[in-house]
């Protein structure tokens, strides 16, 4: 079931009666009204902004429209710009979209993954004495795992797991170099300001690398290990926290002060570009509280 920028899909599977009536617009005045969806069906208070295209399988939310182009999907209008929201979701790009004016004035908290190559030192052993019998150079152990073999004579070495120093015969070892993959976890608040997007500021939550060594520890992994963020306003404070796969908090959190924001009563999902790791615009849920 898809909603685009010029086509509305209306359903019924969340009336306007299901929701609180200060999300909806009315005027009453309802303590903290709050607002969940799994995203089973799209309804027609859904409304699609950034000339985007969304739709709703297997209760996944998802846009084909690049994230270049900072989609957002504006679910609903609440009457408070204080709020608590929760998104859940698997992958590098989505997040929430707050104190949303329309698609050129809004605030939003995503996620953000990296996975670059680097440079790190390999492990170094201890050298290996060369055999004193001719030629010299054939007589290192194991040569398969060693980066150099004896030349010249004796007094040279071999160097297990290690370069020789100077290189192609030495007294000495050094670690080799080698290069390995470095993936680096983040949440970021962007701001959008009549139509320019910049970043505010962000968090690095993980970062894990392919492989490790003595010389040059981290430890080794590839998976995000984070499934939502929840993002809070209070005044100008906005507050951003990444919840991992045991649905923990991080202990690391955004935390800053806008100054005179402008700031609108919607919010909605967005899909941010930059990630160069795990990028996907899959929202399995969303849950508002207003405070």
């Amino acid at each position: 079931m898809r909603i685009g920028a010029n086509s509305v899909v209306k359903r019924t599977t969340l009336s306007n009666k299901k929701l609180s009536k200060r999300v909806t617009g009315n005027s009453f005045k309802d303590l903290n009204p709050s607002y969940s969806d799994n995203f089973t069906l799209l309804n027609s208070y859904f409304v699609p902004l950034r000339s985007s295209t969304w739709s709703v399988s297997s209760n996944q939310l998802t846009t084909p429209t690049s994230a270049s182009n900072y989609p957002i999907l504006s679910n609903f209008d609440s009457r408070a710009t204080d709020v608590i929201s929760t998104i859940s979701l698997a992958s590098a790009g989505p997040g929430f979209a707050f104190w949303l004016i329309d698609e050129n004035n809004w605030w939003a908290a995503t996620t953000f993954y990296t996975s670059e190559s680097e440079g790190y030192s390999t492990d170094n052993n201890s050298c290996q004495p060369c055999v004193t019998t001719p030629p010299w150079s054939y007589y290192c152990p194991n040569p398969g795992a060693f980066q150099c073999g004896c030349r010249s004579g004796p007094s040279q070495c071999c160097c297990s797991q290690g370069c020789c120093s100077p290189q192609g015969g030495g007294t000495s070892c050094s670690p080799c170099p080698g290069t390995r993959q470095r993936y680096k976890f983040y949440v970021k608040l962007f701001k959008a300001e009549n139509g320019t997007i910049s970043e505010v500021t962000n968090i690095l939550l993980r970062s894990l690398c392919s492989v490790t060594s003595n010389n040059s520890p981290c430890t080794v992994g590839s998976t995000d290990n984070i499934n939502g963020i929840q993002v809070s306003t209070s005044g100008n404070v906005i507050t951003v926290r990444a919840r991992d796969d045991a649905n923990n908090f991080y202990g690391t959190a955004i935390s800053y002060t806008a100054v005179s924001p402008n700031k609108g009563y919607k919010s909605g999902v967005i899909f941010t570009p930059g990630s160069t790791y795990l990028l996907s615009s899959v929202v399995t849920n969303i849950n508002l509280v207003e405070q």
